[in-house]
């Protein structure tokens, strides 16, 4: 509202949208949500697929009804930690063929992540299983064994996806140059490997030099406003670029300050915390966990992009239902058929 007011609705929408978490959740719409959204999750996955593969043989783009590469990562990645998590509630339950077919998906999901290039939604997506593997085995879930055999299952795909990009991605085919030293580290290679965002670093970095010189104390606590860059200076990067996307803390910094910073890395320490923390008591509660991924993987794909989305008061939306759903079952006993 200060120092970019061409964006105040703009603005106002997005941090009013993110108010959605502070929304009341009944226990009965916390149990409802914990029913439907994993298999919805599955579902989804499922019936998006013949619009990825029409979209990417007849129209040579990669993209489901709307957006592009970013939608597609983002979201298999929610789908492909979804059925993995189902998975392993069915293998609790003894219904090994469920669990061979949700595994399958799982995998299936995670090539489309590595269909769409994008590696924000793939380092997330990684983190994110590893988050659900240490919940499971920190629960008595997943044995010892289990717990390898995923962690290593996980490491395999991660080394076959390296591989896969650095056949067909210009960016890591040049990372592998760099690494052999057949290319030097120049600002033009290291700006191919990170799409830009090394100029944009720069770029950003000055800004916030600029107005640290300048003692621009309000600039630094609150920042410049969304979508800054269209009215703040560009060294190394054309103007009219909306961000200045790099590392999150620098982007976000300039737009939001040293508030709004502070403010989005205690959600992301808080919701990692609290997903970490859960106490699965029954059986059910392992499909449950689901309500939790969207906004984790958010939050782990945002370090290289923006803490903002569209779909961000879904997600918060979710992870409060999820916080109501495990917080009532704290009430009730552990489940002996879990152990171990």
């Amino acid at each position: 509202l200060l120092f970019f007011p061409k964006m105040a609705l703009k603005a106002l929408g997005e941090g009013l949208f993110q108010l959605t978490y502070f929304l009341r959740v009944s226990r009965e719409s916390a149990q409802f949500l914990a029913e439907v959204v994993p298999k919805a999750s599955v579902l989804f996955g499922v019936l998006l697929l013949p619009v990825l593969i029409y979209n990417s043989l007849q129209r040579d783009t990669v993209k489901l009804f709307w957006g592009g590469h970013f939608e597609v990562g983002n979201f298999y990645s929610i789908f492909a930690a979804s059925s993995l998590i189902l998975a392993i509630s069915s293998f609790k339950r003894g219904k090994k063929i469920d669990t061979y077919l949700l595994l399958f998906l799982s995998a299936l999901f995670m090539g489309v992540v590595l269909y769409s290039t994008k590696r924000s939604s793939l380092l997330a997506l990684i983190l994110v299983i590893f988050m659900i593997v240490f919940v499971l085995y920190r629960n008595g879930i997943l044995s010892g064994k289990l717990l390898t055999a995923i962690g290593l299952s996980t490491l395999a795909l991660t080394a076959l996806g390296y591989l896969y990009l650095s056949k067909y991605d210009p960016r890591f085919q040049a990372l592998n140059k760099i690494i052999t030293g057949e290319i030097p580290p120049t600002l033009q290679n290291l700006d191919r490997i990170g799409s830009s965002r090394v100029r944009l670093m720069l770029d950003g970095l000055k800004v916030i030099e600029r107005d640290i010189k300048e003692k621009r104390v309000a600039n630094l606590l609150i920042g410049h406003g969304i979508r800054s860059g269209l009215i703040l200076p560009h060294w190394h990067t054309p103007r009219g670029l909306q961000r200045y996307e790099s590392i999150f803390i620098i982007s976000e910094f300039i737009e939001k300050g040293l508030v709004g910073l502070i403010g989005e890395i205690l959600i992301l320490i808080i919701a990692v915390r609290r997903f970490l923390a859960v106490r699965i008591r029954r059986i059910e509660d392992i499909s449950s966990l689901t309500l939790y991924i969207p906004l984790l993987h958010h939050l782990g794909g945002s370090i290289f992009t923006f803490f903002w989305d569209a779909v961000l008061p879904v997600y918060l939306l979710l992870f409060k239902a999820g916080e109501v759903y495990f917080s009532e079952n704290e009430r009730s006993k552990r489940n002996p058929h879990l152990s171990g």
